[in-house]
């Protein structure tokens, strides 16, 4: 069955854009989405006997028709004018997206703890060690939580050192990207998950493994986290053209749309 944009991926996206848009009609809103969501070739297919989309429709289903039961119908107050309807974030809708804001907080926080546990350690494994970390299974790193995983920092450096404290993004692009030397007396470059570990959830393969781990300069793997989208998209693709093959023959597998979606863009 072919993929597609679901209902669900789309609530926090259509909230933020509504908070920037308040009074937005659904059409002005699908527009607004096509920006930040990358789509499917189903998205794209046109329904029969009729102007939308698949990915249009679901947009229409999301905040009209479904909005009687679903979370966004919670989460914003329809005004309606003849067939059209305009929405304006409520106070049940801030306070989910300032969840979500929270939740960003704490992937950063997670990061510099991860960066700082890298940095700190000496230990890395060797070789035929990397082969019997593929069958960890994966680990939350509490019980309330249901988003954060463990990560091996030993791992990590491992990475780092087989790549020679060189940026990967960089190499790709057949230049080099020069840091600044660390307390070690290399050159400081930082660990980053290609398939985030929040994703861990849809994958039963553990992704805290070498063939998902990138060795990145700080400018780099900031742009990869805050560039605009066209930024983000250009270093996501090179990567996963240089990394998708290894992924694939451990058992991961992963859509290039996926990836995108995975980061938001």
């Amino acid at each position: 069955m072919d993929k597609q944009v679901h209902e669900k991926e789309l609530l926090i996206p259509s909230l933020k854009i509504i908070y920037e848009n308040p009074g937005i009609t659904t059409s002005e809103l699908i527009k607004e989405l096509e920006k930040v969501i990358v789509l499917y070739e189903k998205d794209q297919k046109i329904l029969n006997n009729r102007n939308d989309t698949y990915f249009s429709q679901t947009v229409r289903n999301l905040c009209g028709s479904h909005s009687l039961t679903n979370e966004f119908g919670k989460c914003v107050t329809i005004s309606k004018n003849g067939s059209v309807n305009s929405f304006v974030i409520n106070k049940k809708g801030l306070e989910l997206l300032d969840i979500d804001s929270a939740d960003n907080i704490d992937d950063i926080s997670e990061d510099e703890i991860y960066q700082n546990e890298i940095s700190e350690g000496d230990s890395i494994y060797a070789g035929n060690e990397l082969n019997d970390l593929k069958n960890r299974i994966p680990e939350q790193k509490s019980k309330s939580s249901s988003t954060r995983y463990k990560t091996d920092a030993k791992l990590a450096r491992t990475v780092l050192k087989m790549n020679n404290y060189e940026c990967e993004n960089a190499k790709l692009l057949g230049v080099e990207h020069k840091t600044f030397i660390s307390k070690k007396g290399v050159q400081y470059q930082e660990a980053h998950h290609l398939i985030p570990m929040k994703a861990q959830k849809d994958f039963i393969q553990n992704l805290d493994v070498f063939e998902n781990i990138v060795c990145l300069c700080p400018l780099c793997h900031k742009a990869i986290h805050n560039a605009n989208r066209d930024g983000k998209l250009d270093i996501l693709t090179r990567i996963y053209g240089a990394k998708i093959s290894s992924l694939k023959s451990i058992g991961i597998n992963v859509s290039l749309e996926d990836l995108y979606n995975n980061y938001y863009v």
